[in-house]
């Protein structure tokens, strides 16, 4: 079972600066591991509540979410501590102890899903943007993408890198302001009207009514 989740784990490398023998702090391999796996069950909750019977069941028993988010947690399969070079994978190979089988093809689905669409997407392509927007709603986007872009800012004391699977080294960096503001839009703030009283006024010579606001 190892084998196989290793064979299909996504790999990453975290490469330090200015740190003793250019290793890892624990801080930054927290970090990346807490932000990948928040992003990846945000993920799989957004889509498995889109199933039409995928939602009927959470809505009879939402707890079945729970099981399924905890049974897919992501998991280190592998590890090359002088690079800090690690994979992870969910575990889609064990046969599932609280869900029938109908679940396994879209548990299997969902995690390429996630690794194709999501891990390796090219952030900054309008396309792929679009895609994005289209597909996900802001808040989705936001529990999905935000933990991505934290995890791989400038101001971190790294470089993230994915590799794929031939080996090749992507930087995993999070897209400029401007790409951002498209992926997380800002909330219009509502302006307040300040309240105001209206008074009538009886005009006894015209026989009119004079309105005056303060």
């Amino acid at each position: 079972m190892l084998e196989e989740l290793r064979r299909i784990a996504f790999r990453f490398q975290i490469d330090p600066q200015q740190t003793a023998g250019h290793t890892a702090r624990l801080s930054s391999v927290i970090t990346v591991l807490n932000n990948f796996n928040t992003s990846f069950l945000n993920f799989i909750e957004i889509e498995f509540l889109k199933n039409d019977k995928f939602r009927a069941a959470y809505e009879k028993s939402p707890k079945v979410l729970d099981g399924l988010k905890k049974e897919l947690e992501l998991l280190v399969v592998d590890l090359k501590f002088s690079s800090f070079e690690a994979a992870v994978a969910s575990n889609i190979v064990e046969p599932p102890s609280l869900f029938t089988t109908d679940i396994d093809d879209w548990k299997r689905n969902a995690f390429s899903e996630y690794k194709k669409n999501i891990l390796f997407g090219n952030f900054e392509e309008p396309q792929y943007m679009n895609q994005a927007i289209s597909k996900y709603s802001p808040e989705e986007r936001n529990r999905i993408y935000k933990p991505l872009f934290t995890a791989s800012s400038s101001d971190r004391p790294f470089k993230l890198f994915l590799i794929d699977a031939k080996g090749k080294k992507l930087n995993l960096r999070q897209p400029d302001k401007s790409f951002t503001d498209l992926y997380f839009p800002k909330k219009e703030k509502v302006k307040k009207r300040k309240p105001f009283i209206a008074l009538l006024k009886y005009m006894p010579k015209s026989g009119e009514m004079m309105l005056r606001l303060i």
